[in-house]
């Protein structure tokens, strides 16, 4: 990937050699070279980590956002977003202290309020134990 002093040489080079008919396509070629570069930078920059609290009882799971993460997510989504402040997983009669695998997804989408999809290009999530903040296995 060029640098963008490289991009701004290479422009006054194109400038300069009349490869730019004229001083509108040479502003033109600045501004495509601007969103794209804002593009790439958006593209690689890490997903956000987003803290799902899980606390456990014998008879399932109760979910909710980090306060920090729901002001994360009500900024990226509107205000929309995060409706459901806590969401409750009744397990049955064994509850093994782990985080059953399918109902992650049902989970964010409460939590969250969009789809797993828009939320796992922006996000990435960890569910931790509210009171000593570890991270919960799934």
């Amino acid at each position: 990937m060029e640098s963008r002093k490289a991009r701004v040489f290479q422009l006054a080079v194109d400038v300069a050699a009349a490869k730019l008919p004229d001083l509108d396509a040479a502003v033109q070629n600045v501004r495509e070279r601007r969103e794209e570069t804002v593009r790439c930078s958006a593209m690689m920059s890490p997903p956000i980590p987003i803290v799902i609290h899980c606390s456990m009882n014998k008879d399932g799971h109760t979910f909710s956002l980090a306060p920090k993460s729901k002001q994360l997510v009500q900024e990226e989504f509107g205000e929309n977003a995060s409706r459901c402040s806590r969401v409750f997983i009744a397990i049955g009669d064994s509850c093994s202290g782990r985080i059953e695998s399918h109902v992650v997804v049902p989970v964010i989408q409460l939590l969250v309020g969009v789809t797993p999809e828009g939320f796992t290009k922006q996000f990435v999530y960890e569910f931790r134990d509210p009171v000593t903040d570890d991270v919960i296995q799934m």
